[in-house]
């Protein structure tokens, strides 16, 4: 299972920063970094479809979703894997 974001978390550092400038630091939560780590997608699928194996998360900016379609081809062409399920994501909109 590989699955890539070229930033990861990116709403989360803009939503905790607005919170930080409007409320002060004591109201950023403490969840902040585990929400924006770039891993986050590949473990969201690896856990929805109760992956057997590895949660790959290549980041590379653009080409995130080309390395791990590429990954994904050079596990099964390894015998690493039968079945992979392989792509990326991102979603930054914020005023």
């Amino acid at each position: 299972m590989v699955v890539s974001s070229g930033i990861g978390g990116i709403l989360t550092i803009l939503e905790q920063y607005d919170t930080f400038r409007e409320k002060g630091w004591k109201r950023v939560s403490p969840f902040t970094v585990p929400m924006l780590m770039p891993n986050s997608p590949a473990a969201a699928v690896a856990l929805e479809f109760t992956a057997r194996a590895g949660a790959h998360a290549p980041v590379s900016a653009c080409a995130s979703s080309a390395e791990a379609i590429a990954n994904g081809v050079d596990m099964i062409r390894a015998g690493r894997a039968d079945v992979v399920i392989a792509g990326g994501t991102e979603a930054a909109i914020h005023p």
